[in-house]
């Protein structure tokens, strides 16, 4: 009731629970009211569920001055109970991604609609059988984006996803090692790699890992690789690979801001471990027949 807020006075502390609901008007009379004391404090509550929610943009896009904002999960619970971890489990592989996340890892409630694989991946333990096709992937990085590689299967329609290794400012020098000690059987096996690349490429097979080329692209290969994916019955990856689970929840199409249409469009980010998924499967995506006019 934010006509008796304005009537309250000297107050000291303020929490608000389950902040993501309070619209901005609540806000704008809230604090008002409340930080007519020197040394009063406002505590905010919430999940995230809306990206650019009224609390979400006054406080975690833009923190007041004086804030301190903090995220807190279950993994920062000391007396997290054995209880709370088997259900969280069992969710994490009963849940599609975007869900999970949100429930136990505070993100954002993500457009299922605009994620492109939002019906297809589950997450969940397994062991690869020996008769599993094995590939390889790698994307490459520097700077701001990780050098990203994972080692997957195909198995009765089902691609999995079992190992992942990357890391943002990877020195070309150290790429081998690293690579080789997160996936067993790198040295041993072809990994398909950026074509755009192919100094990088050049320097690999000579120093570590021997059997890595270059992938093949075509105009709308991306798109290509995105049916392909979409293709299996389900795209399951081990519980360790953090990085390809939150990139397959957040790999999106654009949505147009005005209307929330959903554009035929890539958003070109959260994709490096996607990426590499795609090279890793490149033989197995198929090319559109190309037709070819001329004079008989």
């Amino acid at each position: 009731n934010t006509s008796a807020i304005k009537s309250l006075a000297k107050i000291d502390l303020t929490i608000v629970e389950e902040a993501e609901d309070v619209p901005e008007e609540s806000w704008l009379d809230l604090e008002a009211t409340i930080f007519r004391q020197p040394k009063s404090e406002l505590w905010v509550i919430w999940n995230p569920r809306r990206d650019n929610s009224p609390a979400d943009k006054r406080f975690r896009k833009h923190p007041p001055e004086r804030s301190r904002i903090v995220e807190l999960n279950y993994m920062d619970n000391p007396f997290f109970p054995p209880t709370l971890e088997e259900l969280r489990q069992r969710e994490q592989t009963r849940l599609d991604p975007s869900t999970y996340a949100h429930v136990w890892e505070g993100q954002y409630l993500e457009n299922s609609n605009a994620q492109i694989l939002s019906d297809r991946v589950m997450v969940d333990d397994f062991t690869p059988a020996d008769n599993w096709s094995v590939y390889y992937g790698l994307d490459f990085g520097f700077s701001q984006d990780p050098t990203a590689a994972v080692k997957v299967y195909v198995h009765d329609e089902t691609l999995y996803i079992e190992q992942e290794a990357g890391k943002v400012g990877l020195e070309i020098d150290d790429t081998a090692n690293y690579i080789k000690a997160k996936m067993s059987g790198a040295e041993k096996y072809v990994i398909r790699a950026d074509s755009a690349r192919p100094e990088s490429i050049s320097y690999l097979k000579r120093n570590g890992l021997p059997k890595i080329e270059s992938v093949k692209k075509w105009a709308g290969s991306v798109e290509d690789g995105i049916a392909h994916l979409r293709s299996y019955k389900k795209i399951v990856i081990h519980p360790r690979c953090t990085e390809t689970i939150k990139e397959t929840r957040l790999y999106s199409y654009a949505v147009d801001r005005l209307t929330g249409d959903i554009l035929p469009k890539i958003v070109d980010a959260n994709n490096h471990y996607i990426d590499a998924l795609r090279y890793a499967i490149a033989p197995l995506i198929r090319q559109p027949a190309q037709v070819f006019i001329g004079r008989a």
